[in-house]
């Protein structure tokens, strides 16, 4: 069971890695990170789905299908939502990061990943440990 579980995460994170050029896969990817950001200042400002349609001067079922996933979400749309929210909307276009690893023989790293792609900080982790070293890209 466990192997199947090993073989699935490899197809799985295969897969991420073909569809990370395709335009609509990293659509999708900005539309969850946009509405994961919103609930997120919503919960931080306590701010229910009823409240935000009534700021937005909407109809609720317009705040779900936002929430949802919503592939229309305009830039309009998106400074309304921040105006509502009380927060400034900042979008920002950042060099993609690059990556190289320049090893010795003591070092055996058994994971490379970035902790956030959009702050160009990497972790390298070794297995069996429970340490990281975060380096600055």
């Amino acid at each position: 069971m466990e192997r199947d579980a090993m073989k699935l995460e490899k197809w799985f994170t295969q897969k991420i890695e073909e569809f990370k050029g395709d335009i609509e896969f990293r659509t999708e990817e900005v539309i969850l990170e946009i509405t994961e950001r919103i609930v997120e200042l919503m919960k931080k400002e306590n701010i229910n789905r009823t409240e935000l349609a009534k700021r937005l001067r909407v109809k609720k079922p317009f705040i779900s299908k936002l929430l949802n996933g919503n592939p229309n979400m305009t830039l309009k749309t998106m400074v309304s939502l921040s105006m509502a929210l009380d927060y400034d909307l900042n979008i920002s276009f950042n060099r993609k990061p690059s990556m190289s690893v320049v090893a010795d023989s003591s070092l055996h790293v058994s994971r490379i990943e970035w902790e956030n792609p959009h702050s160009g900080l990497l972790a390298l982790s070794q297995e069996g440990s429970n340490e990281a070293l975060s380096l600055a890209a």
